[in-house]
């Protein structure tokens, strides 16, 4: 069977992976963690802001990059169909006054099962999105 691609059905006849993706920037020290979950691939990564800065050859070191089992995969299935991510809020912070850049910004984009969602916590600590960490903490050795 083909499908005929046309600019409206062009973009509904490609299937969007499922993904977790988090930016977790720990700016006092100018480094940040790059977490991805792409269907059953876990990758992490270091970024150093200054060595990119400095560095004219600079690459990100690679933390993990590898496939999840079947086990994992399912457990994150299951974690994920009663994980309430599209009820949290896109924004939490610890209110408090600053003079300059958060020490700890924690971007998140969730793509589970067609639901989209855009997360960004500074300096400050939210009850479901640390299951969430833990939950991708246990796939990492």
């Amino acid at each position: 069977m083909s499908v005929l691609c046309t600019p409206g059905n062009l973009v509904s006849a490609q299937r969007i992976p499922n993904s977790i993706i988090i930016h977790d920037n720990q700016y006092a020290c100018y480094n940040s963690t790059e977490y991805f979950i792409i269907d059953s691939t876990i990758s992490v990564y270091g970024y150093s802001e200054e060595g990119d800065m400095y560095d004219s050859g600079y690459t990100d070191e690679v933390y993990l990059d590898t496939t999840l089992s079947k086990t994992q995969m399912n457990t994150l299935d299951y974690f994920m169909e009663h994980f309430p991510f599209d009820s949290l809020k896109e924004e939490y912070s610890s209110g408090v006054q600053k003079s300059c850049d958060s020490l700890r910004e924690i971007n998140i984009v969730i793509n589970w099962k067609g639901k989209k969602k855009n997360i960004q916590i500074e300096d400050c600590y939210q009850v479901n999105v640390g299951m969430l960490f833990d939950m991708i903490n246990m796939f990492i050795p």
